[in-house]
């Protein structure tokens, strides 16, 4: 016997999923007179807390585009300025007064940051 078959077919969840489907086809029966009122008033009961959800999920997803979207002009504005002559000949200037070359040399090697546990202090790495 597979896990929770007793859960899926057990009569009292079937009778409530065939009350459900005989209790919506008789809402849709209704006329519109009865029917509006009925799904107003289940709206702003029953349904208000599931409505909100959605809503404010809405609006996240809309603030999280608007971000998405600001993120990727900034990016671009960024990319932009980085190929801008007066930056050039600033980095240029600030390179010679630190004494470092525009390039890597041939000789250059990767630093590795290894991570040393400690009790005493967990952040402290070794380079």
């Amino acid at each position: 016997m597979a896990i929770g078959t007793d859960r899926y077919a057990s009569r009292s969840d079937t009778l409530l999923f065939i009350a459900c489907v005989g209790l919506s086809i008789a809402a849709l029966s209704l006329p519109d007179q009865w029917r509006d009122p009925l799904a107003q008033g289940l709206r702003q009961s029953v349904l208000a807390p599931f409505l909100f959800l959605q809503r404010q999920t809405e609006l996240l997803a809309a603030a999280r585009y608007r971000y998405d979207a600001v993120v990727a002009q900034r990016d671009s504005a960024a990319l932009a300025a980085t190929f801008l002559p007066e930056l050039r000949s600033e980095n240029t200037r600030l390179r010679g007064l630190l004494g470092l070359s525009a390039k890597l040399g041939g000789g250059y090697v990767s630093a590795e940051i290894l991570h040393q546990p400690e009790p005493t202090n967990p952040l402290s790495f070794v380079v």
